[in-house]
């Protein structure tokens, strides 16, 4: 089954438009490591008062351990 929501799920098409955004030269005020409830909270205060932020996440979908998934068997 293919997720829907992963890279995975790109076609060719959206892996180079997704690239070409990539190399662009970007510059943050802050940049936060994992999506959890408290990046998603704390980054979008920043965004609120006009920072830049960029959210890396490194699973397919934000949300830490607020959203449910299968460990294991």
């Amino acid at each position: 089954m293919r997720k829907t929501n992963s890279t995975a799920a790109l076609t060719e098409e959206d892996h180079r438009r997704q690239d070409e955004l990539y190399i662009q030269s970007h510059e943050y005020d802050y940049f936060i490591i994992g999506s959890g409830n408290a990046a998603l909270t704390v980054g979008s205060l920043l965004a609120n008062q006009g920072y830049k932020v960029c959210i890396a996440e490194a699973h397919d979908t934000p949300g830490g351990y607020a959203h449910t998934f299968t460990m294991g068997d």
